[in-house]
């Protein structure tokens, strides 16, 4: 199994624990960049394997890109494919994401399963609208997008996908002096000091547009449509 780029290896915690009650040995191979991530998941592995758990998980750890990781990969034999690869919220930060899903569908054993998780509905039309305000502000690739793209790149592999519906208090956003409220606008949009960074015509556009199109009311408060989607791929 694969994992492209963990979260710290908390993301991965529950699909371990699954398959280590399911699977007698694991291979689980980590791909990540930033050395201090994979500090954090060798962390969590050292710790579960003191308290007696993943004791037939082996791990291997990467500290690179998966582009490179997929142009090494390239030299290996076919015995090295995976029967799983996840890629949960990293589709992101591709340069090239229908590139890399062709190689990850690649590296798959044939009845091999592809999972991606990323953003859906209204906050991935929140993502599109940062990249209005500046194009080299983020991708906005979302679900959808991404859905399109690999329907593209590879159309014979059938799509699976599961949408869950879930929400995010959003009213601090809308306060101007709260710090709450502001550091969770600089997450939304990947920019630190967001509402000093932009213009008072496009914060002003941009908090409409978000406060109208991705925030439903209730109870007297507002909540963001924080959905996701999962897209699962196996290859026949």
């Amino acid at each position: 199994m694969a994992n492209i780029k963990p979260p710290n290896g908390n993301t991965d915690v529950p699909i371990i624990d699954i398959l280590h009650s399911k699977q007698c040995n694991i291979n689980y191979i980590v791909v990540e960049p930033n050395v201090a991530e994979v500090d954090k998941f060798k962390s969590l592995v050292a710790s579960k394997q003191e308290q007696g758990q993943w004791t037939r998980v082996r791990f291997e750890f990467h500290q690179t890109t998966i582009e490179n990781y997929l142009e090494e990969s390239q030299r290996r034999v076919a015995e090295d494919n995976f029967d799983i690869i996840h890629t949960i919220h990293c589709v992101y930060t591709m340069p090239d994401p229908g590139a890399i899903f062709v190689g990850l569908y690649g590296r798959l054993q044939k009845g091999g399963m592809l999972l991606n998780t990323m953003a859906a509905g209204s906050l991935e039309q929140l993502y599109v609208k940062e990249r209005e305000i500046n194009p080299a502000l983020r991708s906005c690739v979302g679900s959808a997008s991404l859905r399109r793209i690999i329907q593209r790149r590879l159309p014979d592999v059938e799509i699976n996908t599961i949408y869950k519906k879930m929400a995010l208090l959003a009213d601090e956003c809308f306060k101007e002096e709260s710090r709450e409220g502001n550091m969770l606008l600089d997450f939304l949009t990947y920019t630190l000091d967001f509402r000093k960074s932009v213009s008072e015509t496009v914060l002003s556009d941009f908090m409409a547009f978000m406060r109208e199109e991705c925030c439903y009311e209730k109870d007297g408060k507002l909540f963001l449509h924080k959905d996701d989607e999962d897209i699962v791929i196996f290859k026949k």
